[in-house]
């Protein structure tokens, strides 16, 4: 479908247009003339108009447009617009405006104004000519978790960026704990010796436990004794020299006891009563008697008494230990130190065989990290490269390279802004152009032709000639040959 003919009355800086545009079709002349209303016009005759529209001086505007199949009408008055819509047999259609603004699509996207814009504002025209949208739980089924900060709905490829730079930011942190996670496990990995391996010490400690347990109970056990035995040996000392003592003491008070007499004191008394002259005589011997008989029983006592400790000195001495074996301590105190020296050799072992398990839970700890910032960079590349391409891929744009990251439109790595006129110009139409792919109306408008350069503009022209578009082109300046002049609204 495409526009055959153009009737304008009254609107906007339009006195009065009748046009019937070709293949490419260019409004020339200065600036403020209509060039623009002319544009305008179809939109508004597609897409209704306000009656700020009509022309001053006027009460009324019209518009039609013969679009091959179906003729539009569109009124403007005070109180509003009105539109028709016929087709080749004179039928009216019902509900006209659904049916146009189907028509209106790429005749919204002034290539133009993309080729000018700043880079926000042109990524933004690109996202929305996209027009492809993604929603919050499409981001989560894609993901399998909640992104923060992603809105509910938004263009896919502002969406996506969002969700890269969640992931990029992600994946630098985790980069980050990855470099240090390498550097302890190539610290943890150099302090092991080269080629040794873990040993099983389980056994050879618990033997080693047995029997270093042993060794102390018997050194233990022996030493006890050993100090009994001294102690022994200085109490049999002293028991066999106080034994020898008193027996000694007991030989003589034997002895003197064997030669001892007991004088009869009754004889004596008598003697006394019988011998009173002798009675100072008898006196002194009975008092050296008693003193004999004293110290007989004293004897007996010590006797008696000596004989008990004697009798409890040898039972003593019966009981003490023997003389000390030191053989067996040396043997003890032999097999302790061999299993300390075991005991040094397994903790040896136990702290090479940590040194090796502290190297293996850093490098599977370092392992862990690579995976998940694998996984994360996988993300970053998913949001970064392959969505966004299949979104590019969908819309059809038929542009080898196109990528949009942010405010930046890149194609094949190279920023827009440092291509050339014709090849913006090339970038522009070629998206239009799959914009307008499968619209019916097949009409691109291109409004301030006069920004680019004859190099671009022949561009244009030329490849404008071999597509299944028709274009209405404006441009400031003075007509050329085949250009429609447009002055003071005519």
């Amino acid at each position: 479908m495409r526009v055959l003919s153009l009737h304008i009355r009254n609107f906007a800086g339009i006195l009065e247009a009748d046009i019937k545009p070709g293949k490419v079709t260019i409004f020339s002349g200065r600036n403020k003339q209509g060039k623009t209303t002319l544009l305008n016009a179809i939109k508004a005759a597609l897409d209704g108009a306000d009656p700020i529209e009509i022309r001053q001086g006027s009460t009324r505007a019209e518009i039609l447009v013969d679009l091959e199949d179906i003729k539009v009408r569109r009124r403007i008055t005070p109180s509003g617009s009105t539109v028709e819509v016929t087709n080749s047999e004179g039928f009216t259609r019902k509900a006209p405006q659904a049916y146009l603004s189907s028509l209106l699509g790429a005749v919204q996207f002034n290539p133009m104004e993309f080729h000018r814009a700043k880079k926000a504002d042109r990524t933004k025209m690109l996202l929305e000519a996209i027009a492809r949208k993604v929603t919050f739980e499409e981001i989560i089924e894609i993901t399998g978790e909640v992104v923060p900060g992603i809105p509910k709905e938004g263009p896919a490829l502002l969406m996506y960026d969002l969700v890269r730079k969640h992931y990029y930011i992600l994946r630098a942190a985790k980069n980050k704990e990855l470099v240090n996670r390498r550097e302890l496990a190539r610290t943890a990995r150099a302090k092991v010796p080269e080629g040794y391996l873990i040993n099983a010490t389980s056994g050879r400690e618990e033997a080693m436990s047995r029997a270093r347990d042993a060794a102390r109970s018997d050194i233990s056990r022996l030493e006890a004794e050993k100090k009994s035995a001294e102690q022994a040996a200085v109490t049999r000392t002293k028991l066999a020299d106080r034994i020898r003592k008193n027996e000694g003491i007991l030989e003589s008070a034997r002895t003197t006891l064997a030669e001892e007499k007991a004088p009869d004191v009754a004889v004596l008394a008598k003697k006394v009563e019988e011998l009173r002259l002798a009675l100072r005589a008898a006196e002194e011997a009975l008092q050296v008697g008693g003193a004999i008989i004293a110290n007989m029983d004293r004897l007996r006592s010590d006797i008696s008494a000596m004989e008990t400790t004697i009798a409890q000195d040898k039972d003593t001495l019966a009981g003490l230990p023997g003389i000390f074996d030191e053989a067996p301590l040396t043997e003890a105190r032999e097999v302790l130190s061999l299993t300390a020296a075991e005991e040094k050799a397994i903790t040896e072992v136990r702290a090479l065989n940590e040194l090796v398990e502290d190297a293996e839970e850093s490098e599977s700890a370092r392992d862990a990290l690579q995976s998940e910032a694998d996984t994360l960079d996988e993300m970053v590349i998913r949001f970064r490269d392959d969505l966004p391409a299949q979104v590019l891929r969908e819309a059809k744009l038929p542009i080898e390279g196109l990528k949009i990251d942010g405010d930046d439109i890149t194609v094949g790595g190279i920023p827009i802004d440092n291509l050339s006129g014709t090849e913006k110009m090339e970038l522009a139409l070629s998206i239009v152009r799959a914009l307008a792919a499968d619209n019916p109306l097949k009409l691109i408008c291109i409004d301030g032709a006069e920004q680019l350069d004859d190099e671009s503009l022949a561009a244009f022209e030329k490849q404008a000639a071999g597509d299944g578009f028709q274009y209405l082109v404006t441009r400031v300046g003075t007509p050329r040959e085949g250009e429609i002049e447009v002055a003071g609204g005519k």
